[in-house]
């Protein structure tokens, strides 16, 4: 069941004991998960262990089976970005970005104003004009990031929107949703099957047991964003990784 916000003013969302199952088969859960402002929050896991699940409960696209859901319900203050940009085919750039803005009952010329310069700030000014298919892959994710962050969401969601880019790209679409998540601090949650990626962007990494998901292991990083230059190279960094690597393959000898 999903039920209005009554937590702690610094909660954003959560999930407390929640269980989902489809017929006769558990998904995930009891799965119980807080998100705060400003936080950033990764979780990574073997396939069919429930993180996809789990951001669905929190963008309101399904309900559990049992538990409960607290999430920011207003309209804008929820934003996903799948893996697969989700335009409007038929629509511009500019107009797939209003959208949202459109829906939440802004007028239609400050719509446009806020979804030009939200396009300014993921780098495509001059591109507002373009239709999908007139924009490369990692274009198209710009565009699918500006529209999640026009609305200025206290809750951002991300289900793998790197997947299906190459490894440079994925690199800078990482630094500019960081550097661009700093100015509204939005409570973030981005799921991943790349360990480093999630070691990068978050500063909570989460590792699900194989479905039903459950809570294996978290790792806490203390350095804040938009991370350094070097911190891919740090000891830091390179410790985060092993211990999450580790859990992680500990959830995967499970599931075999």
């Amino acid at each position: 069941m999903s039920e209005p916000s009554t937590a702690l003013p610094l909660t954003v969302a959560s999930l407390q004991d929640v269980v989902v199952r489809y017929d006769d088969r558990t998904v995930l859960g009891p799965f119980s998960l807080t998100l705060e402002a400003g936080s950033s929050t990764a979780l990574v896991g073997p396939s069919g262990c429930g993180k996809s699940t789990a951001l669905r409960l929190l963008a309101g696209l399904e309900p559990p089976t049992q538990g409960h859901v607290r999430r920011a319900a207003g309209r804008g203050e929820t934003a996903v970005v799948f893996q697969s940009p989700t335009l409007a085919p038929w629509s511009s750039a500019l107009d797939n970005v209003a959208l949202p803005l459109r829906l939440a009952g802004i007028p239609a010329v400050q719509a446009a104003d806020q979804a030009r310069a939200a396009l300014a700030r993921v780098g495509l000014a001059g591109s507002e004009l373009k239709k999908p298919a007139q924009l490369s892959g990692g274009m198209a994710m710009r565009v699918s990031i500006a529209r999640a962050l026009a609305t200025s969401p206290r809750l951002l969601l991300m289900d793998e929107p790197f997947a299906a880019l190459d490894e440079i790209t994925r690199r800078r679409l990482a630094d500019d949703v960081m550097s661009l998540w700093k100015d509204g601090r939005p409570a973030l949650l981005f799921i991943t099957h790349s360990v480093e990626e999630a070691v990068y962007m978050a500063d909570r990494v989460i590792v699900m047991s194989p479905g039903p998901g459950r809570i294996l292991a978290e790792t806490r990083l203390s350095d804040g964003f938009p991370r350094a230059a070097r911190f891919r190279t740090s000891p830091a960094f390179r410790d985060a990784v092993e211990e999450v690597s580790h859990a992680l393959q500990m959830a995967m000898e499970t599931a075999a």
